[in-house]
């Protein structure tokens, strides 16, 4: 992963939900057909990765972001092509 974050979509065209948002503990990531491997990083608002999962083969995926403080995060998935999207997630 690459630490700088996007707020705009790079190519997945929105690919992904992300719920729910807000959220207290574990979120939910249901694409839209199966991936065959995601990287999936969680960044604070300064940009320092928190969190991340690397996953072959999956449809759904769940993030526990029980260990994180309240606050806005940024949820960054890339696919096998190098394409990614960003979305924003607030944890209660």
């Amino acid at each position: 992963f690459v630490a700088a974050l996007s707020l705009a979509e790079n190519g997945l065209n929105s690919q992904y939900v992300l719920y729910p948002n807000p959220s207290k503990d574990v979120v939910s990531l249901s694409f839209n057909s199966e991936q065959s491997t995601l990287e999936v990083g969680v960044f604070d608002i300064l940009g320092k990765m928190v969190l991340t999962q690397k996953k072959q083969h999956v449809s759904t995926l769940e993030l526990n972001l029980s260990s994180l403080e309240k606050g806005v995060y940024f949820v960054k998935v890339k696919d096998d092509k190098g394409l990614f999207e960003s979305k924003k997630i607030i944890k209660e």
